[in-house]
């Protein structure tokens, strides 16, 4: 005997109805809708299966399990709702990726801005008003808490970019002295861009009752988990331009005093060795240089736009008349 039921799917519930009390096996029935096309939780369809009751009472009558399934027309969805999505999975596949270069450093910024722009096309929409006004004050803090990190991060970009500016310098000269303060700073501008990266974590997103509210506050949590990428990024490339100045100083100040006081190496290598060093970390800084350059400017855009997005939101919450 053949029996029917129908499932039906809808965003953050299945129903099960039975047709009659009979048990059904529908490990054919689960496997059909896994590898169906029915992955978008917004659309709400209904499937209509017809399954034998069991497995062996299907072969013992040469009956076969036959799914049919009948889906309603998808919910509509605004385009500029598929494009924020678009952007969001954008940021987090970059996120993802853990080679940090400038060129990726660069890339990474100029995603956020794109997510941020897409962000502000979707809150101009008429129909956001109403779904984002409950949970306007809960995004307004994590917008509020992001502005105020990129805000602090212009100063420490324009902190370190002296600090290393400063040890590429005394590195050349190979002033000992000037090269010890300099890598202080540096390190003192590492720590600062590992605390602005502690606090906009902080900005996870907040989770909402209406769909427009949920994905405005998945996009904010890609912005943070992307801006703490690119934070700690700078931070680990600028640690690793430290430390190979640290060891070029290191190997100069046990080699120059015995070359003053007529020593000579008995490998012909050393002092090509001690050159290949100051070159490696002359390279690294200069790596450094242009991470910092690309961290400027696009810190710079994104405070910007999180501002107009802020201004966005207070507009939700004070509507002119």
């Amino acid at each position: 005997m053949i029996s029917t039921f129908k499932l039906e799917l809808r965003p953050d519930i299945v129903h099960w109805r039975w047709s009659s009390d009979e048990r059904f096996t529908v490990k054919s029935a689960y496997a059909m809708l896994n590898d169906g096309d029915i992955r978008d939780a917004r659309q709400s369809m209904m499937w209509t299966l017809d399954l034998a009751p069991d497995e062996s009472a299907a072969q013992g009558s040469g009956e076969t399990l036959r799914p049919r399934a009948l889906s309603q027309p998808p919910v509509p969805v605004h385009p500029l709702v598929s494009h924020l999505e678009d952007a969001i999975r954008t940021v987090r596949r970059w996120t993802s990726e853990p080679d940090r270069t400038p060129v990726r450093i660069s890339t990474g910024l100029g995603r956020i801005g794109l997510l941020l722009a897409a962000l502000d096309e979707l809150l101009r929409l008429p129909q956001a008003e109403d779904a984002l006004r409950r949970a306007a004050d809960r995004l307004l803090d994590d917008l509020l808490l992001l502005a105020d990190a990129y805000g602090s991060l212009r100063s420490a970009a324009l902190a370190l970019r002296e600090a290393q500016s400063e040890t590429r310098a005394a590195l050349r000269r190979r002033d000992a002295a000037r090269l010890a303060s300099s890598l202080g700073s540096q390190r003192r501008a590492e720590k600062e861009l590992a605390r602005i990266a502690s606090a906009v974590r902080s900005a996870s997103g907040s989770a909402s009752d209406t769909e427009i509210a949920g994905i405005v506050g998945e996009a904010i949590a890609a912005i943070s988990a992307a801006s703490v990428a690119v934070l700690l990024g700078i931070s680990a490339i600028s640690a690793a331009a430290s430390a190979a100045a640290a060891a070029t100083a290191r190997s100069s100040s046990v080699l120059e005093p015995l070359r003053k006081l007529g020593f000579r190496s008995s490998s012909n290598n050393k002092k090509d060795t001690e050159e290949e060093k100051e070159i490696a970390a002359l390279e690294r800084l200069e790596e450094l240089e242009e991470c910092v350059g690309k961290l400027e400017s696009g810190s710079e855009r994104v405070f910007r736009s999180l501002v107009n997005i802020r201004v966005s939101l207070l507009n939700i919450l004070t509507p002119s008349f």
